[in-house]
């Protein structure tokens, strides 16, 4: 399998060392230790108007291992994860993250991971000295939306030419689905074919809109963890913004192992169009790669685990501690009770 030569490396924002030079100025008074963050698309503003529907007999589908093996031998895979720390400044809100996408080798999983920096604020004198630091008075959802264009811009250059992107994270989610509708027309220019996975979704879309399920689950997982067998996928649904047809995603759930909850896989329609014909070759590779991470305790699919786990480790051989040192931060009393230095 061939990949290329850029793989295997750890690249820097631009103007990333102008940004900290600016920080170090300002001297921002950290108020509390590192927070690790996962994107938290609920900030986000959800589509009220839409459409369900089944586009299968609602039923469940047995899964093969074996052969997701075999169509995981004639395709090229890319995983891609994120590591976010946020630190809480009296100045502002700064933000680090690591992006992660790996390739999947003959022997090896090859990383690539861009490193970015943002930093929030509600003071308009600070924002004047430096244009690198960003008026904010919404520095959660500002950040979010700043990740998902770096998020965008990172996957769009690096991603390998006629292959499949596993993507952590959901499709359709407000302010979000534009940006990422934007990111599959750059994918699909290269023939990649991204999909997005969700783990842990309080989403109730299914059981508020089939009659028979209306009332008698918490949500969908509630009702798909009874409903589904180890190794076995439920039916494929259809969501539609009544208000932008493009806003549209095709999506189904797939349970692995007994006693662990099932996950969401979601594309757009025009990607399932062009996969469609091999469908069950590209469920059972995602069943695969599902087992054979192997951890229970974070049972997902094997090339986002891998980058996951890239970009956490290379979020901590940056050495914030270090940096932070360096910019001579002061802290604050409660960070010194509480086992701060």
């Amino acid at each position: 399998m061939e990949h290329k030569t850029g793989f295997s490396k750890l690249i820097f924002q631009e103007n990333y060392k102008e940004k900290i030079a600016d920080l170090k100025k300002i001297k921002p008074t950290i108020i509390s230790n590192p927070i690790q963050e996962d994107p938290n698309y609920s900030l986000l503003d959800y589509t009220i108007g839409y459409k369900l529907e089944a586009i299968e007999n609602i039923a469940s589908h047995r899964l093969n291992a074996k052969d997701g093996l075999e169509e995981a031998r004639k395709v090229i895979i890319l995983g891609y994860d994120e590591s976010k720390i946020k630190f809480l400044a009296l100045e502002g809100t700064a933000f680090f993250t690591t992006h992660t996408l790996v390739i999947v080798g003959n022997d090896d999983y090859l990383p690539i991971t861009l490193f970015t920096i943002n930093f929030y604020t509600k003071s308009k004198k600070l924002v004047e000295k430096s244009s690198f630091i960003r008026y904010s008075e919404n520095p959660s959802i500002d950040s979010e939306l700043d990740y998902i264009a770096e998020r965008n811009e990172f996957l769009s250059f690096w991603g390998e030419k006629n292959s499949i992107m596993f993507i952590d994270g959901p499709f359709i989610g407000g302010n979000i689905t534009s940006y990422n509708l934007n990111l599959i027309d750059n994918l699909l220019q290269k023939n990649i074919i991204p999909i997005f996975f969700v783990k842990n979704s309080t989403s109730n879309l299914v059981v508020n809109n089939i009659p028979e399920l209306k009332g008698n689950f918490n949500s969908d997982l509630h009702w798909l963890h009874h409903f589904l067998e180890s190794g076995t996928r439920s039916n494929i649904f259809k969501y539609t913004d009544e208000h932008n047809s493009a806003n549209s995603k095709i999506f189904f759930y797939i349970k692995t192992l007994r006693n662990i909850s099932p996950q969401r896989v979601e594309m757009h329609p025009k990607v399932f169009s062009l996969i469609e014909d091999h469908f069950p070759e590209m469920i059972n590779l995602i069943y695969y790669l599902l087992l054979v991470h192997g951890e229970r305790s974070n049972l997902q699919i094997r090339p986002i685990a891998i980058a996951e786990m890239f970009s956490r480790e290379s979020m901590r051989l940056t050495n914030f501690t270090k940096m932070f040192n360096s910019m001579q931060f002061i802290p604050t009393m409660n960070q010194i009770r509480f086992g701060g230095k």
